[in-house]
């Protein structure tokens, strides 16, 4: 039990550990004697002052039958003062049946009576921490006619409680002296022994000398374990002369071990030396024939397109695509065993960047479409839905391993098919990570399974036939697995059957993916772009970032205002209600984020478009940024082109290849969608607005269908009215533009059938390109 517990008790000396165990045994069972004495005397003190009490209190309930009867307070005085006699009661009263005090007696003239009806609740005795009381009626023939109150102090009781605390302390005092006498003495007996054989072991810990025995003193259980630890002795000295001897030969068998491994080491150096002398020698070899074989190439591949055209006599136009085909073999076996030297010298640079996969696999598509063809095999392609346009991984590299493993299942594959499967097995939105698969799946001759691991093996191929028949230097897959592990993936994996074809499996893991990556300047001329007038706030704290943005924008039809803070800018969108306002996110007084969802929170605001400028490209940081209520996110630093293609989401613009008067009719005639232009223009038009609707929005139009989410909605009819101003089309902007105007009203009547016109739309375009 925890109480039992002592601290330190463990590492107390056995003499103490002995002497407390005889004087804890002697000592508890007095003190416990004593604890249950002084109870039973209390219990009795208390009985014998209380009976005390109810006899003084029944004599003086005789004594004060007459002087109740004939309320006569002096008889009951004299009777209260006869009291004086006994030094323990402190007062004494005597009242009426009414309640009424009819005589009182106190020791002292500092205590006054209490009320009857204070004391009338105690009757009996009762016992408080310095008093005895006793209420008791007087009575007459069983008639009650007043009561008697006494209340003595409680001296005698605590004297006589002290008088035998001091007399048992005194006893237990002298027992303990005693048994202290005592267990100092017969301790000696069990803890000698012992003590004796703790200073034998100390001394043969120390001098390490297990020749010593421990000296025997009785022939109790403390004689045996001194024999025991004696026999002990014995046997480590036995073994530690055993040990001796066998350590002495095995010093000399290290020595002669040492001598070996010191020529042994000796030797290795001087191989290793050769080695890395002949890995240079390798390295330098390879750079020089590369270059000494590519500057020949290279006269053999430009002369030979020369001569291709030079050239009518069949026969010898064959020879030279021999020349042709042998040279770029003979270019690829160079590539394969630098890249295999690279890798193997740890000198291959991994440079991940955004790349677009789907991309790469239309590429790869193209690539070999040719060769299937003249195979007359058929070569499919499979791209997992869910995966991002975007994968951060090195394009490079990664096109060499899909070329290399695709090349490998076209060549070996005589019929049926190849199939490259790209499947995403994770994806963490909240990471912005994700798990691919590439697999390469073939109806070609497979691979023995116990051969497996041997055509990742340089300058290996599952046989000679394979050799003879298909060739091939035995590099890429070595290559390949190589390259993929470098890229951060796992081995490339098999699964083959002779005769009936291969997979190939290259697994990439926890790779970043993006929706979108920087913008670059694509073929858009933005000097062409010709905006409707349009008013712009510029809130920025930074007057030098405002001045850039007016740099930007000096060549276009804008009106602009500047604010320095948020605060700032509410007051000024009330006086001048700007179309577009273009923010910085941290300023003082008011920052862009509360600016905004003021805005936002208001009618007269919330409609117009509020771009953010931040510097963070953090993609969940931007996320949450967009959340609060922006409409596009620039990233600094951004150039002029970013700029002006932020804006054409949101306004009206038209292409000066199109007179900007026509535009500004656009909004205003409601006759035709190709306004004051040619006929050839309003065909030209028609068509690739025609295009454009079938090959991006048709699409995003029935997703935003299912969805109905009313922001989707008005963003796509923003979007549609800008696409109508750029096309000339009249009836689409009208479309637009009342969806638009539903959309921000929520009308839940209008909006479904508004939705479906759209086919309707695309109908009359196409009517008026065929008039």
């Amino acid at each position: 039990m925890k109480w039992l517990k002592i601290r330190n008790f463990n590492n107390w000396s056995i003499k103490s550990k002995l002497i407390f165990v005889f004087l804890g045994t002697s000592t508890i069972p007095l003190l416990l004697a004593f604890f249950i004495e002084s109870l039973k005397d209390i219990h009795l003190l208390n009985s014998f002052i209380q009976e005390d009490i109810i006899v003084l209190g029944e004599i003086i309930s005789s004594h004060s039958q007459a002087p109740l009867i004939f309320d006569d307070k002096k008889a009951a005085d004299e009777t209260l003062a006869s009291l004086r006699i006994n030094a323990s009661v402190e007062m004494a009263c005597l009242y009426k049946k009414n309640g009424s005090l009819l005589s009182h007696y106190s020791r002292h003239t500092l205590y006054e009576a209490p009320p009857f009806s204070q004391i009338s609740k105690d009757k009996g005795v009762n016992i408080s921490r310095q008093y005895y009381q006793l209420l008791s009626p007087v009575q007459v023939d069983n008639e009650v006619f007043g009561y008697i109150f006494i209340r003595t102090d409680r001296n005698r009781f605590y004297s006589t409680i002290e008088l035998t605390i001091k007399i048992s302390a005194i006893i237990i005092g002298c027992a303990f002296l005693l048994t202290l006498l005592l267990s100092s003495y017969l301790q000696n007996l069990i803890s000698q022994p012992i003590l004796h054989l703790v200073e034998t072991v100390l001394s043969i810990s120390n001098k390490k000398d297990y020749s010593i025995r421990a000296k025997k003193i009785s022939n109790d259980e403390m004689g045996n374990l001194i024999d025991s630890f004696n026999f002990m002795l014995f046997e480590i000295q036995s073994r530690d002369e055993a040990l001796e001897a066998y350590g002495a030969k095995l010093e000399r068998d290290v020595e002669n071990r040492t001598k070996e491994l010191r020529m042994v080491n000796k030797e290795l150096r001087k191989s290793k030396e050769k080695a890395e002398i002949a890995n240079r020698a390798k390295s330098d070899f390879l750079a020089s024939m590369s270059h000494e074989i590519r500057t020949p190439m290279n006269a053999i591949f430009g002369f030979t397109d020369l001569l291709k055209d030079m050239i009518n006599d069949p026969l010898q136009k064959e020879y030279l695509k021999t020349i042709q085909a042998s040279g770029k073999t003979l270019l690829s076996l160079i590539n394969d065993v630098l890249d295999l030297s690279k890798i193997e010298a740890g000198k291959i640079e991994i440079q991940k960047n955004a790349m677009d996969l789907n991309a790469l696999i239309k590429e790869i598509q193209q690539i070999f479409s040719l060769k299937v063809k003249e195979k007359d095999i058929e070569f499919k392609i499979h791209f997992d839905d869910k995966l991002a346009k975007y994968i951060i991984l090195d394009e490079i590299r990664l096109r060499q391993v899909l070329i290399n493993i695709v090349g490998n299942a076209i060549k070996f594959t005589e019929n049926g098919f190849v199939k490259l499967n790209i499947e995403v097995t994770r994806k963490d939105e909240k990471a912005g990570t994700v798990d691919i698969t590439f697999a390469v799946h073939d109806t070609g001759i497979g691979v023995q399974k116990e051969k497996i691991n041997k055509i990742f093996e340089p300058f290996e191929q599952e046989n000679n036939s394979v050799f003879v028949k298909y060739g091939g230097t035995g590099l890429g897959l070595t290559i390949s697995n190589r390259l993929v592990r470098l890229m951060g993936g796992e081995d490339i994996s098999v699964v083959s059957e002779q005769g009936k074809g291969s997979s190939f499996y290259a697994i990439f893991k926890n790779i970043s993916f993006t929706d979108s990556i920087s913008e670059k300047i694509d073929d858009i001329d933005i000097k062409k772009i010709i905006f409707e007038k349009t008013t712009l706030l510029i809130v920025d704290n930074h007057a030098e970032n405002r001045m850039l943005v007016k740099g930007f924008l000096g060549n276009y039809d804008f009106h602009i205002i500047e604010a320095n803070d948020g605060s700032q800018a509410i007051d000024i969108t009330n006086l001048y209600n700007p179309d577009i306002i273009l923010t910085d996110l941290q300023m003082p007084v008011m920052d862009g984020i509360e600016m905004t969802r003021y805005m936002k929170a208001h009618d007269t605001f919330k409609k117009i478009p509020i771009i953010v400028m931040t510097a963070t490209v953090i993609k969940e940081h931007q996320k949450n940024i967009m959340d609060e209520g922006f409409d596009a996110i620039m990233t600094k630093p951004f150039n002029q082109h970013q700029l002006v293609k932020t804006f054409m989401q949101f306004l009206p613009h038209s292409n000066s290849n199109s007179k900007r008067n026509d535009m500004v009719q656009v909004t205003q005639n409601t006759k035709s969608p190709f306004v004051n232009t040619t006929d050839e223009d309003q065909i030209s038009n028609g068509k690739a607005l025609l295009d454009l609707i079938d090959q991006e929005f048709q699409q995003e139009l029935k997703e935003i269908k299912e969805r109905f989410f009313f922001r989707e909605i008005e963003t796509f009819a923003f979007k549609m009215k800008s696409v109508a101003l750029s096309y000339q089309s009249n009836e689409l902007y009208q479309w637009a533009l009342t969806l638009y105007e539903q959309a921000s009203q929520f009308n839940m009547e209008k909006l479904p059938k508004t939705l479906n016109q759209f086919s309707d739309v695309v109908q009359s375009i196409k009517m008026n390109i065929e008039k």
